[in-house]
């Protein structure tokens, strides 16, 4: 009889070390199923990773300072006629940003007028003063002068050209360089001016972005957007790639917005004409200021989407 009992406490204290390591064995897969899963998550959180040097404090309020042309800053254009009914996206960006914003674009810029060409003296009629329009220090070193007043570690540089680069004004609107057949030339040369505004960032510990331009209201028979940026939308892309800057395609997204709606009556609104006027009075370039406005909501997304720190700086 004791042997059978011994016989049967055996019995149950195999089933219990059995249930126990079975237990343990459950126990290490679901650590294993976490730990697999915390790695997928991480990996995932990469794709929003900043590129924000990580000593900044992160949770502080920065300010944004932009370069550009006149879809950015209209205000100092020569061809502002009618009392500002078109607006840059630079000029209203700061209603929905939580630090302050320093608009320093200018009307007819390219990537290299900005940083070589001074503004004239006195105005002219001759195409190198229509180009630049008023306010004499909005080329790079009034810029420079502003950055080096007010800019601190961790603020932001935004800078946008492109679209009169495209147009390759010829030896005017680009100092002497160039002619309007020098492509190549002008590609490296862009690109060149786009990595110096990023080193002068660098430099003062800012954070640049690079920005494409709008694409105009420009619409073809089917009545589909037409593109015009390109190919400076990709030597932007670029750079970006090569220098590791945050890079915010306001190009692409602005073409699928428009594609959204339909030049009725010449109009689109909020954004302003879709057909161009005589003496550009009314151009499909520009901006009314509710286009402005959608424009910088455009901004926000996109910072939001490409970059976790710099979507902080948005209300």
């Amino acid at each position: 009889m004791k042997n059978i009992v011994f016989v049967l406490f055996l019995i149950l204290l195999a089933g219990c070390g059995g249930s126990t390591g079975a237990k343990k064995s459950e126990v290490k897969q679901q650590i294993q199923k976490k730990s697999i899963q915390n790695e997928s998550e991480a990996k995932n959180n990469t794709n929003k990773k900043s590129v924000v040097d990580e000593s900044l404090d992160t949770n502080t309020t920065h300010q944004i300072f932009i370069i550009g042309d006149s879809t950015v800053n209209f205000s100092n254009d020569h061809r502002d006629v009618d009392h500002k009914s078109r607006v840059g996206w630079g000029e209203v960006i700061g209603e929905i940003t939580k630090g302050e914003v320093y608009n320093r674009a200018r009307g007819g810029a390219s990537a290299r007028a900005f940083r070589f060409c001074p503004r004239p003296t006195q105005a002219g009629d001759d195409l190198w003063t229509l180009s630049f329009g008023k306010n004499l220090d909005l080329d790079w070193d009034g810029a420079k002068s502003v950055l080096d007043s007010y800019a601190k570690k961790g603020d932001y540089l935004f800078i946008q050209f492109g679209a009169n680069d495209e147009h390759h004004y010829g030896k005017a609107a680009n100092c002497g360089f160039g002619d309007i057949h020098g492509v190549e030339a002008f590609k490296e040369d862009y690109k060149k001016q786009l990595k110096y505004y990023i080193n002068e960032a660098r430099k003062k510990g800012m954070i640049p972005v690079l920005i494409t331009p709008i694409n105009p209201r420009h619409y073809k028979n089917s009545g589909d957007i037409q593109e015009v940026r390109e190919p400076y939308v990709s030597y932007t892309k670029e750079v970006a790639d090569e220098e590791n800057v945050i890079f915010l395609d306001l190009f692409h997204k602005s073409v699928d917005e428009f594609n959204k709606l339909q030049c009725n009556s010449g109009n689109i609104d909020p954004y302003g004409p879709c057909e161009v006027g005589p003496n550009w009075h009314i151009d499909s370039t520009h901006l009314l200021k509710g286009g402005a406005i959608e424009v910088a909501k455009w901004l926000k997304e996109l910072a939001c989407n490409k970059d976790e720190n710099l979507c902080k700086e948005f209300k």
